[in-house]
């Protein structure tokens, strides 16, 4: 039989091939759902860390994919070859920021109300795989193509002078927010302009929100007539409300829950305004919004018959805030906290601001609200306008301020009403807060809790 031959002596055995080393991922066997909200929180994924490892590569991507922003052309057809590639991510876009200003989207060259070009496919959210586009045309056509795959998009915060008029499309779409620095809203104050037309009661909204507007003009009232029931939240933040801005929020719809009229950040003690503010004191009011748990008021909209007329008539209302530059009447306040009929709101959190502003730091408007409070007020009173400032772009006199100032108390609120109502809401259990109690020397100054009195009051 042969046999094999002996190693010679001394000659070491020759080692053997090491095996590669492997690690196993304990993430990889969470739920994807899970592992999804792991990623996003706190932006835990970035690009830079997006490959953790090839089992985790579908969910770092749709963390990533969770919220977008697009600020030009070359962006948003990257976005569309990625979707392209991996159909899947494009039921993990929720939220997409349009921030596009490049002049080929501010031609006029949109077909909104066609089907799109194509490029990204009719079924693309059906299909598990679909070719690359390398030659993608980027249009507003392409844009339009995209909106129409993301279909659990429900945030979208829009660019456009036509955009409101075509949130329609996005079906999904529960959120819209219209931030600072947009003149005017998008859509004719007459609702006759073909390119901003908007169906009465087409958007199908949750949540609509105007942040730090600058004037809020007539057209709102076609915003108002566009938003269909479910609506539950409503923000408007502006510069200058238009006169009948308050009566055209009898076209929202009685299934809202919370609203928020902030008017102005400008301090009607040092910056006078030429004209009365619209005031939130219509009975009808409360009439309509039967379900509203949530009010928000700040700047000078309150009046003598705010609380009586329409705060008392809220019987759903839980959380109240006044805030500062309004006509706050204490005694109304304390009637209302101490309670009466059944119809009242029983309130469980209420936040009183007075006026902590600056006198030697006025807030000026900026030159386009100026521009447009002057059009205003020539078209209203057929002649030359001075704006809220007391003449076109003229600052007003600043004055003088030493270390420290006393309040600026509203002509119905006293430190002695804001001292009742800490006993009032201690005995009925309601959660009592804002520069009022600062005001009245009532918060325990600055320290406590990590609270900070408004600077410069001693």
């Amino acid at each position: 039989m042969p046999h094999k031959p002996r190693r010679p002596l001394g000659k070491a055995r020759p080692p053997l091939p090491s095996r590669p080393k492997t690690t196993h991922c304990i993430l990889a066997t969470l739920p994807p759902d899970l592992l999804q909200r792991i990623f996003r929180h706190d932006r835990a994924i970035t690009l830079d860390n997006a490959v953790l490892s090839k089992a985790l590569l579908p969910h770092t991507l749709a963390a990533l994919a969770h919220r977008l922003s697009i600020s030009n052309v070359r962006q948003l057809g990257s976005l569309c070859v990625a979707l392209s590639r991996r159909p899947a991510l494009a039921i993990a876009v929720e939220h997409l920021v349009l921030a596009i200003h490049d002049t080929l989207l501010e031609r006029d060259i949109w077909s909104w109300g066609h089907p799109g070009a194509g490029q990204l496919g009719r079924n693309f959210e059906l299909r598990d795989y679909q070719e690359c586009v390398d030659n993608l045309e980027l249009d507003p056509c392409l844009l339009q193509d995209l909106c129409r795959i993301l279909i659990r998009l429900v945030d979208w915060e829009p660019f456009d002078d036509g955009a409101l008029s075509r949130l329609s499309l996005i079906p999904s779409l529960r959120s819209v927010t219209v931030q600072a620095g947009v003149e005017e809203l998008p859509v004719d104050f007459l609702n006759l302009s073909a390119a901003s037309y908007t169906r009465p009661r087409s958007l199908f909204l949750i949540q609509f929100e105007l942040d730090h507007f600058d004037v809020l003009g007539r057209e709102a009232r076609v915003v108002f007539t566009s938003l269909q029931p479910g609506l539950q939240c409503v923000s408007l933040e502006a510069m200058s409300f238009y006169p009948g801005a308050f009566d055209d929020l009898l076209c929202l719809l009685p299934t809202l829950e919370f609203l928020k009229l902030a008017l102005g950040d400008l301090c009607p003690a040092y910056v006078p305004r030429e004209s009365p503010s619209p005031k939130f004191d219509s009975p009808a009011l409360a009439l309509a919004f039967p379900n509203l748990t949530g009010l928000v008021l700040v700047g000078p909209i309150l009046s003598p018959s705010t609380i009586p007329d329409v705060i008392q008539r809220l019987s759903q209302l839980v959380d109240l805030c006044l805030g500062p530059h309004g006509d706050i009447d204490g005694r109304q306040l304390c009637s209302l906290l101490c309670g009466g009929p059944r119809s009242w709101p029983k309130i469980g959190n209420l936040r009183v601001d007075t006026c902590s502003c600056d006198p030697s730091r006025p807030r000026l408007p900026p030159g386009n609200t100026l521009a447009r409070l002057a059009r205003i007020a020539r078209h209203r009173d057929g002649g030359s306008a001075r704006t809220e400032t007391g003449g076109a772009g003229v600052a007003p006199k600043k004055r003088s301020s030493g270390a420290t100032r006393a309040p600026a108390w509203p002509p119905n609120l006293r430190a002695s009403d804001v001292r009742e109502l800490v006993t009032i809401t201690d005995s009925k259990d309601v959660a009592f807060d804002g520069t009022a109690l600062c005001a009245a020397r009532l918060c325990g100054g600055d320290g406590a809790d990590g609270h900070r009195c408004p600077a410069g009051w001693g």
